[in-house]
């Protein structure tokens, strides 16, 4: 085993995720000795990252993924093989949602304004993550957090794959504040509604940023989409000027509070909002709004993207290695 995990290695999987996620539980060192048993490993090693068969049983070559992986819109020409093998897991994953996804219950609007209608509904609802996650799912795209990646490995803020012309959304960024997450969410599903991907392919974002609008026609549209889709305009609406950004930490949970109520914004997203036009304005803010999410955000937004993917997905359809690496690379259970 330690020439095949060699090899893992240079591709960019460590040994301790190739223990801990990838073999299946039921493994041990001693079976590879074991024809049946290290061909299996091998099987199992190919179908869960991704890798060609044949180039892990032959040592005279380096291991390489099965497909290419479409395009994907990176953060530099240095991150990319980084950014390819978390990407590889993380449409892995996807693809096993998508093999287990209920009936799909609507259809994806056409646009921001149809999009933002059907989650608001009649009652002319706050947009908010669970708002989105649930629109998601039943539209028929599974939404995952996928936190498991190899240690040296780059991973996404979020991913959006079209997997034989079936959309998915992965996201990655470890923050627990449903504002971001749902900034994160909603800039993934603009490319699916914005039909930045045709066929199969994928696109990863340029920065982890919430204010990083990124200069590329297709994330700058994502981005707008998003904002949009979470107040109702664009990027150019100020919320805060009057203030002079001068809000406090003790004082903005109020602001946002009572600003949130007559804009109809989900109020931990316009704490976020404050920060970026106060950097706009030269001021840096991102302490108090940190500080502010801590009082106002306290939902962890991956638990509640973990436990709604539970609750959609048809799980007990899925075979029993394929249900395991899901919750290894989601790290929760079923």
């Amino acid at each position: 085993m330690n020439s095949l995990f060699n090899r893992l290695s240079i591709a960019g999987y460590d040994r301790q995720y190739l223990y801990n996620t990838v073999l299946p539980s039921w493994w041990n060192d001693d079976l590879a000795t074991e024809g049946s048993a290290y061909s299996e490993a091998i099987l199992i090693i190919g179908k869960r990252l991704g890798l060609d068969i044949a180039s892990l049983q032959d040592e005279s070559v380096p291991v390489k993924p099965v497909v290419t992986l479409g395009r994907f819109w990176k953060r530099s020409q240095d991150d990319e093989a980084d950014l390819d093998s978390a990407a590889r897991i993380a449409e892995r994953a996807s693809r096993i949602a998508l093999s287990a996804l209920p009936k799909q219950r609507r259809v994806l609007g056409d646009s921001v304004i149809a999009v933002r209608e059907a989650i608001q509904g009649q009652r002319n609802r706050v947009i908010t993550l669970d708002l989105i996650l649930q629109y998601c799912w039943d539209c028929g795209i599974p939404v995952l957090h996928v936190s498991r990646y190899p240690r040296d490995v780059k991973k996404m803020v979020g991913v959006a794959f079209s997997i034989d012309n079936k959309p998915a959304i992965v996201l990655s960024h470890n923050l627990t504040f449903r504002a971001r997450q749902m900034f994160f969410l909603a800039h993934e599903l603009g490319h699916l509604v914005l039909k930045h991907l045709d066929g199969d392919g994928v696109i990863l974002p340029k920065s982890a940023q919430l204010d990083d609008f990124s200069e590329n026609d297709e994330e700058s549209q994502a981005n707008d989409f998003a904002m949009r889709l979470i107040t109702g305009s664009g990027d150019n609406e100020s919320y805060f000027a009057d203030l002079a950004y001068n809000p406090t930490v003790r004082s903005l949970p109020g602001t946002v509070r009572t600003r949130g109520r007559n804009y109809r914004i989900n109020p931990g997203f316009l704490a976020v909002r404050y920060g970026r036009e106060a950097k706009r304005a030269g001021l840096n803010r991102w302490p108090v709004v940190q500080s502010a999410l801590g009082s106002i955000d306290k939902t962890d937004a991956i638990s509640l993207i973990n436990v709604t993917m539970w609750k959609r997905l048809q799980s007990e359809s899925l075979a029993e290695d394929s249900l395991e690496f899901l919750q290894r690379v989601t790290n929760t259970a079923a």
